[in-house]
C-alpha cells in the first residue's frame, strides 16, 4: 500500500494533478465540479491568484507534495523574518529582538493555524509585520524622502496582503492608520492632506487596481452569491469561543485539541505573557515610552474584540459587526489574536531589554556584566515559554502536525474516475474527505447538499427510507461513499471520535439497492444508477465573467506598469 504524506488538515485543500491541470490561466466564476454549480466571485481574491500559483507550479514540473510543503515552509520563514524585522527596526539591534520571532511564530494562534491548515490567513499572518514595518519607515521619513517608488512599494504589499486575507488587510489597515495619527506633525492643512494622500490613497488606488479582476465584477454585477450565514448577527453566538482572559493571555481558547465549539478552561501560567507585555510602560525610557503605549493599546484593543460579543461590554462588537463598514467579516473574532501577538512581539522583547538594563543598573553592573543579564533573562523567557506550548511537543496538538497519509484506496478510486467518461456525482457522507477527486465530469456532493443540517443519525434514517434511491437518482449520483474521517472531525460524540457511528452508516448503505465496488477496503464505495447530470449556471455569471475579464486587463496594466517604473528607478540609480 503507498502511503504519502501530506499537510492537508483542517482547512487545507488537496489537489489532484488532474484537478490543477484544469485550472484555468484565466480567473473562474463558477466552479462546476463542487455541489450542484458554485458561484465564486466572494472568494476570487484568493482562489484565483492561489490557482495560478498552483499551475504555474505544476508548469514548471512541481506536485502538490512539494507546493504544499513549499507554501507551509514559506509560512514559517516569512513569519520569522518579518516579525524580527519589525521588532529591529522598534526595539533596536541586538538578541532580543530574535524574542520577537519566537513570540509571534509559535504562540498558540499561529501554531493552531498551521494545525488546522488555514494555509491563507496563516501566510497573511506572516507578511503582515512586513507590510506594517514598510508603511511606518514612510510615516517616520522627512518629506524629501518620500518618493514614488515607495509608495508604489507601499501598494504591492498592501496588494499581496489583500490577496491573502481580506481581514488581515483591514486590521493591518486600522493600525497603520493609528500610527500615522500618532506620528503626524504637519503645520497646515495642505501638508497633511498632501501626507495623507501619499500614505494612504496612492498605494490604496495601486492595490485597487491590482485587484480589479475581482473588485470590478463585484461593483458593477455584485457578490449576488455571498452566503448568508456570513452577514447574520446571530452566528456571533456560536463564534464567540475567547474570553477576555483567554484573550489578553495570547491562549487559543481551542488549544490545543482545536477543535470547533471545545473550549478549554484558561491555564493560569499564560497570564504571565501580558504581565511581562505591560512591564514596557515602567521599564522603558520616555522617548520610546509612547511607542510601547501605543502597542500596549493594539494588543488591550485586540483582546477586546477577540472576545467577540463576550461580555465585558460585548454589545459593542454586535454594534459595530452590524454598522461599521466591513466588521462583518470578522464573525471569527479570533482573527483579532493578530494584534495581539503583533503587540506582544514588540512589547516583551521592549520589556525585557528594558528590565535588563535596570537590573544592571541597579547592581552597578559593567557592560559586560549587563551582556551576562539580559543572556539570563532571555534563556529564563525561552525556558518559559517552551513550558507554555508543551502541548506541542507532548502530541496533543493535532491536525498538520501529523500529517495526512494518501492510501491506495483514494488512488484507485481517482483512478476509476478519471477513466469514467460518463458524468455523475460523488456523494460523499457526511462530507468529502481531504482525498476526494472531483472534476467536471464527476463532482462532489455533500449530505449537506442533500439533506441540509440532517446529523449523522437523521441520515442514516433517511437512507432507510424509499426516497432515498429516487434522491440520488434525481440528483445524478453515481457513487456513494461513507467517507474514511482520517482526521476524525466528522463522527463525533460529544467532541470524541465515534467510529460506530461509520460501522451504522456504512451498514445502512448496504442494506438498500446499491451495488459495492470491490476491492476497496478502507473506502467503502457503493454504485447508484442516476439521471443524466445537470448544471445550471446562474444568468450573473456570464456579466460577472465579463467584467472580470475586464478587470484582468486592468490589474495586468497597472502590476506591469508598477513593475516597469521600479524597475526603471533602479536602473537608474544603478547607472
Amino acid at each position: 500500500m503507498f502511503m504519502y504524506p501530506y499537510f492537508s488538515a483542517g482547512d487545507m485543500d488537496f489537489f489532484w494533478k488532474e484537478q490543477i491541470r484544469a485550472f484555468s490561466w484565466l480567473p473562474r466564476l463558477f466552479h462546476p465540479e463542487q455541489g450542484f454549480g458554485r458561484p465564486t466571485l466572494y472568494i476570487l481574491w484568493l482562489s484565483y491568484p492561489y490557482e495560478l500559483v498552483l499551475k504555474l507550479g505544476t508548469t514548471l514540473g512541481l506536485s502538490w507534495f512539494m507546493i504544499e510543503k513549499v507554501l507551509w515552509a514559506g509560512f514559517f520563514f516569512l513569519a520569522v523574518y518579518s516579525s524580527c524585522r519589525l521588532a529591529r527596526y522598534i526595539v533596536g539591534s541586538g538578541p532580543v529582538p530574535f524574542l520577537a520571532s519566537l513570540i509571534y511564530v509559535s504562540n498558540t494562534y499561529p501554531l493552531l493555524l498551521f494545525a488546522g491548515g488555514q494555509l491563507g490567513v496563516a501566510l497573511a499572518y506572516s507578511f503582515a509585520p512586513l507590510v506594517i514595518l514598510s508603511f511606518l519607515k514612510y510615516i517616520d521619513q522627512t518629506d524629501a524622502k518620500r518618493t514614488i517608488r515607495h509608495q508604489i512599494q507601499n501598494g504591492l504589499v498592501t496588494a499581496v496582503l489583500l490577496m491573502l486575507d481580506v481581514r488581515v488587510f483591514y486590521l493591518t489597515a486600522v493600525v497603520i492608520g493609528l500610527y500615522f495619527l500618532l506620528r503626524v506633525r504637519c503645520t497646515n492643512a495642505r501638508s497633511w492632506f498632501h501626507f495623507f494622500c501619499s500614505t494612504f490613497i496612492v498605494p490604496l488606488c495601486l492595490t485597487v487596481g491590482y485587484h480589479a479582476f475581482w473588485i470590478l465584477p463585484s461593483l458593477v454585477v455584485g457578490n449576488v452569491a455571498v452566503p448568508g450565514e456570513i452577514t447574520s448577527p446571530g452566528i456571533l453566538h456560536f463564534l464567540s469561543f475567547a474570553d477576555f482572559s483567554h484573550a489578553v493571555s495570547l491562549l487559543h481558547p481551542n488549544w490545543p485539541d482545536n477543535l470547533f465549539g471545545k473550549i478549554y478552561f484558561l491555564r493560569p501560567e499564560f497570564l504571565v505573557l501580558p504581565v511581562c507585555a505591560f512591564l514596557s510602560f515602567l521599564f522603558t525610557k520616555h522617548k520610546s515610552r509612547l511607542l510601547a503605549i501605543f502597542f500596549g493599546c493594539v494588543g488591550l484593543s485586540g483582546a477586546f474584540f477577540a472576545k467577540g460579543i463576550q461580555e465585558p461590554f460585548g454589545g459593542i462588537f454586535r454594534w459595530m459587526f452590524i454598522h461599521v463598514p466591513g466588521f462583518v467579516m470578522f464573525r471569527d473574532p479570533t482573527k483579532f489574536y493578530l494584534l495581539i501577538a503583533l503587540a506582544y512581539s514588540v512589547l516583551i522583547p521592549y520589556a525585557i531589554e528594558a528590565c535588563s538594563e535596570w537590573i544592571a543598573d541597579g547592581l552597578h553592573c559593567r557592560r559586560m556584566n549587563l551582556q551576562t543579564v539580559r543572556t539570563g533573562c532571555i534563556v529564563l523567557f525561552i525556558g518559559f515559554w517552551l513550558f507554555l506550548i508543551r502541548d506541542l511537543f507532548t502530541g496533543r496538538v493535532k491536525g498538520n502536525f501529523r500529517p495526512l497519509t494518501l492510501t491506495n484506496d483514494y488512488i484507485r478510486f481517482q483512478q476509476q474516475l478519471v477513466g469514467d467518461a460518463i458524468p455523475s456525482r460523488t456523494l460523499w457522507i457526511p462530507r468529502p474527505d481531504k482525498f476526494a477527486f472531483e472534476s467536471a465530469t464527476h463532482p462532489v456532493l455533500s449530505s449537506d447538499d442533500l439533506f441540509k443540517d440532517a446529523s449523522i443519525s437523521a441520515i442514516i434514517t433517511l437512507i432507510q427510507s424509499p426516497s432515498f434511491i429516487n434522491t440520488l437518482r434525481r440528483s445524478g449520483v453515481g457513487y456513494v461513499i461513507a467517507s474514511e474521517d482520517p482526521e476524525h472531525t466528522m463522527f463525533l460524540d460529544n467532541y470524541t471520535f465515534d467510529p460506530s457511528m461509520r460501522q451504522r452508516l456504512i451498514a445502512a448503505l448496504t442494506d438498500i439497492q446499491l451495488k459495492r465496488e470491490a476491492g476497496f477496503s478502507a473506502l467503502p464505495i457503493f454504485e447508484s444508477k442516476h439521471d443524466p447530470v445537470s448544471i445550471h449556471v446562474p444568468a450573473y455569471i456570464d456579466r460577472q465573467q465579463y467584467f472580470a475579464d475586464i478587470g484582468l486587463v486592468i490589474s495586468g496594466l497597472t502590476l506591469c506598469g508598477s513593475l516597469a517604473y521600479l524597475i526603471w528607478k533602479r536602473s537608474g540609480k544603478l547607472l
